[in-house]
């Protein structure tokens, strides 16, 4: 009894560190297929490898599949993820693109229950906007992205 509850701890501290094919090995060789799940651990490792390369579309399928669960929770997960999706159109200078992946994206789910992090959202394009865009085109660009961010916010 002592032996399987030391070996279950060892392997969960594998698989919480990340090794996976380590963790995958005692598994086998303690007959504990059926009490411990690798694989939720091994696609959670994809997920974090991706976001540290700055991919986002692992961690959003992942949301995607466990929305209904995120979304009774009161998660901002995938507000934060798609954040990051903006911000880094903002740094490519995408600023169109952004404007409209928060109209697509995050504005349904941000609005109502995250109204604070899609007004810096917004305020992050309009200044990054406004910091990009020389002195004559800033008028006329500038307007056109506040006043699509305010409808956004207030529409």
């Amino acid at each position: 009894m002592e032996r399987q509850q030391h070996g279950r701890y060892i392997i969960w501290h594998l698989l919480r560190c990340g090794y996976v094919k380590s963790a995958k090995i005692l598994v086998r060789e303690l007959n504990f297929a059926g009490l411990i799940d690798v694989d939720i651990f091994e696609k959670v490792h994809e997920v974090e490898k991706a976001l540290i390369d700055r991919n986002t579309q692992p961690c959003l399928q992942w949301i995607d599949y466990h929305r209904s669960k995120l979304r009774k929770l009161g998660s901002r997960l995938e507000v934060a993820v798609r954040q990051q999706d903006v911000i880094e159109m903002v740094e490519q200078g995408m600023i169109p693109d952004a404007v409209q992946y928060v109209k697509k994206f995050l504005t349904p789910i941000a609005k109502a229950n995250f109204p604070e992090e899609l007004k810096k959202v917004s305020t992050t394009i309009v200044a990054a906007g406004r910091c990009s865009m020389g002195p004559v085109s800033l008028g006329a660009r500038l307007f056109g992205y506040v006043f699509s961010l305010l409808w956004l916010l207030f529409g």
